[in-house]
């Protein structure tokens, strides 16, 4: 049925002379679910010149299927798993051992110097750094880790297509150091909740994540990371250096605290 929805070259083929019946007797399922089968069908043309305007892009796309499809994800996220990704640069990123790093749009000094030291220790330790790309602490500890040498997965919650036109993302996409990943059409712009929803992904797909800076029972980082320390599928590591409400609340429910002083020991043994 995937093969169906994304258009293989027998759906191609065939999509004009297939049946209701023909349909429902081929895959096996009632006639309510093949007519919604069927008029997905009808859509191949419009979904082969989306990919086609993707490929013209530089843009690809993952399916479950496919070996560079994110592994922790497959594992962790159980039905929640989107089918596909789209994605610009190295795919290779998303299966190297890696440490997400999240925190306020809104970031304080102390803040921004955990996500700085975050980022170098990252690229220092031969790990990938994953994140959001959004302003404040993702691109902090984004910033500091490609410039000490290291690579990037960042899940977007913005179009890929104008994130991708970046001057410094098109030097690190060029050099291999940089996977820019949505699991949205990757035409369109910013979307408050598609920036929570894809929290998960980065949380997920880390062998770690390190919180620098969070609000006190909202947001996309406290919601994230208290997401992350429940399912215990991820170690989650909250700035102690910050002594606010919100770090205070993430480490009572369960986050790990660590200090900047502390992340290259962290980085080396514990991970």
């Amino acid at each position: 049925i995937a093969q169906c929805l994304v258009g293989s070259e027998m759906c191609i083929r065939d999509r004009d002379n297939m049946t209701l019946p023909e349909i429902a007797e081929l895959y096996g399922m009632d006639n309510g679910f093949a007519k919604r089968i069927y008029t997905l069908l009808q859509k191949t043309e419009k979904t082969k010149q989306c990919l086609q305007q993707c490929r013209s892009c530089g843009i690809g796309v993952l399916g479950m299927d496919d070996d560079d499809y994110p592994l922790l994800l497959l594992q962790r996220l159980g039905d929640r798993i989107p089918p596909l990704f789209y994605y610009a640069g190295n795919k290779a990123l998303l299966n190297q051992p890696a440490v997400s790093v999240t925190g306020t749009r809104q970031v304080s000094d102390a803040g921004k110097q955990f996500a700085a030291a975050a980022g170098r220790q990252i690229a220092k330790s031969g790990k990938v750094l994953v994140s959001g790309g959004a302003v404040g602490c993702d691109t902090i500890a984004e910033y500091h880790a490609t410039a000490n040498g290291g690579g990037a997965v960042l899940y977007l919650a913005v179009s890929l297509q104008k994130a991708m036109q970046k001057p410094r993302y098109q030097k690190l996409l060029q050099q291999g150091r940089l996977c820019l990943v949505a699991d949205y059409n990757p035409f369109v712009d910013f979307s408050a909740h598609r920036a929570l929803y894809r929290n998960q992904y980065i949380y997920q797909s880390a062998k770690a994540s390190l919180v620098c800076e969070s609000k006190a029972g909202s947001g996309g980082t406290y919601k994230g990371a208290t997401e992350a320390i429940q399912s215990g599928t991820a170690k989650v590591f909250i700035n102690k250096g910050i002594d606010n409400a919100g770090n205070r609340m993430l480490i009572k429910n369960g986050g790990r605290p660590v200090t900047i002083s502390e992340l290259n020991a962290l980085l080396k043994t514990t991970l």
